[in-house]
Formats: C-alpha cells, structure tokens, sequence
C-alpha cells in the first residue's frame, strides 16, 4: 500500500528539489550510516540522487508526468524516457551522459552535482546497506525507473532488523 500523502509539485527546479527532498524526508526512514569517521544520513543520500536524476534527466517536452512513489519496502521513481539504450544499467554497462546538459551544468554551478554517473555509482554502493543485500533496479525504457528496496528498520550496521529483543531478563 502507498502511504498516505501526496505532493503534485508544479514548480521551478530548486523549489522542486526541495519539495522531493522534504516529501522524502517526511515519509522514508533516515537510516543513519557511519562511513568512517563521518555520520551520513542515507536516506538523504539516496534520495538527494535520485531526486537530481528526476529533474536532471526528465523529458521535459512528453506530457507524462515524472513520479516518485513511496511504497512500504521500496521506493519507485518513474520518468518518461527518450532511451539512451535500453535495458537494466548496472555498473558494468553505466554510459554516462547529460541527457539536458543546461539543466546538469546548472545544478552542478549550484555544487548539487558533481559528476555523471555518480548517482548510479552511489545507489550500488548504498543500496544493498538499508535493503538487507538487494541491488537497485536501474532500467531505461521508454520509461526511466529506479526502484530502490529498503527495510524500513535496518539498524546503522545494515544488519537484519531483530524480531526478539537481544537482551532478556527473566525474573
């Protein structure tokens, strides 16, 4: 089931973004990470990358709509699509390319971007971490979807979430 919300949002890029990053914010778990010695939300991290990616890459001259979709184990993000290639990207297959290079190299002026590719790159990475080992689904279509699991209560480790509390006492 969808949670209950909803957010249509009509609007300029930046407002746009900061609109997707606090619909997210509101309804994803932060899933707090310790790379090193510095505390990351990946919540944030994801969603910051994927976020770019809607409105980075979108095909803003098709009437369709793009979405992001927050089921209750995964997160869903569609885009209409003039296909680069088709099929799933993985890293081994990953060509990067601006597919609006006005937009990219505006966000990049802002320092939201860094690189192309760094998302997917970066959704490999830290993905498997809040989804129990799972992969992310990176397919380009006529549609472009990135579908990332998540289980909703991984602990900062990445560890399964414990049905039984560890320590017990008895009386």
């Amino acid at each position: 089931d969808l949670y209950d919300a909803r957010d249509l949002i009509h609007c300029n890029l930046l407002r746009a973004y900061d609109r997707l990053m606090a619909f997210c914010r509101q309804n994803l778990p932060e899933w707090p990470y310790i790379d090193g010695d510095q505390r990351k939300s990946l919540r944030d991290v994801l969603m910051r990358e994927v976020c770019m990616n809607l409105l980075i890459h979108a095909e803003y001259g098709a009437r369709h709509e793009s979405k992001l979709t927050i089921w209750k184990d995964h997160v869903e993000v569609v885009n209409w699509n003039i296909p680069y290639g088709y099929g799933l990207i993985t890293l081994d297959n990953l060509r990067p390319h601006a597919k609006n290079p006005a937009i990219a190299n505006f966000f990049s002026q802002l320092g939201l971007v860094e690189e192309l590719g760094r998302g997917t790159r970066a959704l490999y990475e830290y993905v498997p971490k809040i989804s129990g080992g799972q992969k992310p689904v990176i397919e380009e279509m006529d549609e472009f979807k990135v579908v990332i699991p998540y289980v909703e209560n991984m602990d900062i480790m990445g560890n399964e979430p414990q049905n039984e509390p560890q320590n017990e006492t008895q009386n």
